[in-house]
């Protein structure tokens, strides 16, 4: 590697590889000795490759305090046999990781080329010399640290791991998405007391995780739970975006939630709910994100 370095490699996906744990402890291993010969990934994606508690943890190590400090975004959908087990495994690691979960200063705006390089890499583009000579300030770019684990076989049991990350003082993640596992209204009430204080996140993804179906006392005490998450202000926290489709809420429950989302929230941007709800509650509880002009384009398109 230390001759033969691919430097410009950024971002790695790999889909249905067969990966599984030993590759991953490969990969672990890319991430904690890439940086020292300049190559530095900032997203890794490895979807749908029997990846376990094992690889997991290899990950996990690799981006604790002290391992990798390029990743930014890290995706382990449809690893099923990621499990309880493995999850924690990852949350070790990831509660003190200080890029993927710790917002780094923005580097536009400076005026060496060192900084221009970073902004490149962030970018997911290598810096050249033309790019390197474009006036400053440059459009910042948003840094979108997210972490995916969809469909991983997670249950409630995992979520106080989560929670410690997410509850983390060093904690940035702008985007989490836990849709297709099985937290319940269990794990959706300890997330939603794990959120509140967390200033950075912004989009959560539950969709089919059982929300709902567990006993009456729980399921209203996580609808409050998230109603709270809803109502706080931006600098207690700043969740404004969740996903929560193919989660069955009786209609009792969507009413606690239709309680918080009144015309007087303006904070919530987008909210999805089954569409197996009474219409009336599904309008008071679904809102969809504007997309500005591209919006106004759709409607003229429909109009010939």
């Amino acid at each position: 590697m230390e001759h033969h370095a691919y430097k410009s490699l950024v971002s790695l996906r790999l889909w249905g590889a067969k990966v599984e744990d030993a590759g991953v402890g490969s990969i672990s291993q890319l991430l904690l000795a890439g940086p020292m010969h300049g190559l530095k990934l900032t997203h890794l994606e490895i979807l749908d490759d029997s990846v376990g508690p094992s690889g997991c943890r290899a990950m996990g190590d690799a981006l604790m305090l002290g391992g990798n400090s390029s990743l930014m975004t890290l995706r382990l959908d449809l690893n099923r046999s990621v499990l309880d087990a493995g999850a924690i495994e990852l949350c070790k690691g990831l509660r003190t990781n200080k890029t993927l979960s710790v917002r780094p200063p923005a580097p536009w705006g400076c005026p060496n080329l060192a900084a221009r390089s970073q902004a490149g890499r962030v970018a997911g583009v290598s810096a050249s010399p033309s790019t390197s000579r474009l006036p400053f300030p440059t459009p910042p770019v948003r840094l979108a640290q997210k972490l995916t684990l969809s469909f991983c076989g997670i249950t409630e049991v995992a979520v106080p791991a989560i929670a410690e990350v997410l509850a983390a003082p060093t904690s940035a993640l702008v985007e989490l998405d836990l849709s297709g596992n099985s937290l319940k209204s269990e794990g959706l009430a300890a997330l939603s007391h794990a959120v509140m204080g967390n200033t950075t996140l912004e989009t959560l993804l539950l969709a089919d995780n059982g929300i709902g179906g567990s006993a009456p006392a729980e399921n209203k005490a996580a609808m409050e739970a998230l109603g709270n998450v809803l109502m706080a202000p931006p600098e207690v926290c700043k969740v404004c975006r969740l996903d929560m489709e193919m989660n069955t809420l009786a209609e009792e429950d969507a009413s606690v939630l239709a309680a918080f989302l009144g015309p007087e929230n303006t904070k919530v941007v987008s909210f999805k709910v089954d569409s197996s709800l009474p219409g009336e509650l599904f309008d008071k509880l679904f809102r969809a994100e504007s997309k500005g002009k591209k919006g106004k384009k759709g409607k003229k398109k429909k109009k010939k």
